[in-house]
């Protein structure tokens, strides 16, 4: 039986098991390690100099996605960058499996402490399923706002490329959404998608929305739900930290795929230097 479980089954980015067991929902997520690669503009936010994970998505099988990411809040320039790596198997249209391979250099161009903005300059490279190599330089644009109340809205465009983009495993797509609780005990978010060539009909009922219960305890429980045109996925996980700062952290998501009656499994090891 072929992998089911690889990349480009799920209708998201593969960068953080916390991510999947929130439901994906990850225009306004500015937490934690991963949070950079879904909205670079938690660059500007972030307290941490690394964070790295790895998922096997199954148990026995390599890893199909990994990703480390540094942070440099003191660049020479007067403005946080950053330096992101990730990589992850996808299966083509045609059934074809591929490797892709992902470096990013994400910096803040126009900040506030309350309204960030950062871009991301891609380096990706795809190998297909015949063995060919493709090469494309996608960007990300991302912006954040936050409300003294706790409220964040988020919106990203990702893998804006110029002329036809050549991936198969990253379209150009458009998130926006919002995030309340961010260091509390329940931090909620939730998102919309909207792919290039959509329309409405399609837009609204591509959304997902999830959910962090834990605060400062050592141990958080995640749920989300994801709803796509043509199908629904449950999700959930559980987070292991070692102390209240998270420093080093297990997350283990699980998530329900309704068409294909099919759990796929996510496991990251991470570690936070601050």
């Amino acid at each position: 039986m072929a992998n089911r479980s690889v990349a480009s089954q799920y209708p998201f980015d593969p960068v953080g098991a916390r991510h999947v067991g929130m439901g994906a929902a990850s225009a306004a997520m500015w937490m934690g390690p991963e949070a950079i690669y879904h909205n670079p503009a938690s660059l500007v936010w972030q307290t941490l100099t690394m964070g790295a994970g790895i998922q096997p998505v199954q148990f026995v099988d390599t890893p199909a996605s990994w990703w480390v990411h540094f942070y440099n809040k003191e660049t020479a320039y007067g403005v946080p960058a950053a330096l992101v790596a990730q990589g992850w198997d996808y299966t083509a249209p045609d059934g074809d499996n591929g490797h892709y391979l992902d470096l990013g250099l994400p910096v803040a161009f126009n900040f506030t402490d309350s309204t960030p903005g950062a871009a991301t300059i891609h380096f990706a490279f795809e190998k297909r399923g015949d063995g060919k190599w493709e090469f494309e330089m996608p960007l990300d644009f991302g912006f954040l706002a936050r409300h003294p109340s706790g409220a964040t809205l988020g919106i990203v465009a990702r893998g804006v490329t110029i002329g036809n983009n050549g991936l198969e495993s990253v379209r150009e797509r458009i998130e926006y959404g919002a995030s309340y609780g961010a260091g509390g005990l329940l931090v909620l978010s939730t998102s919309v998608l909207w792919y290039k060539g959509d329309d409405w009909e399609t837009v609204k009922d591509r959304y997902r929305i999830g959910g962090e219960f834990g605060g400062e305890s050592k141990i958080h429980v995640l749920g989300g739900y994801i709803h796509e045109p043509d199908n629904w996925f449950y999700t959930g996980g559980i987070v292991l930290r070692s102390d209240e700062t998270g420093r080093f952290e297990f997350i283990y998501s699980v998530i329900y795929d309704h068409n294909r009656e099919f759990f796929g499994h996510f496991i990251q090891y991470g570690v936070r230097w601050y």
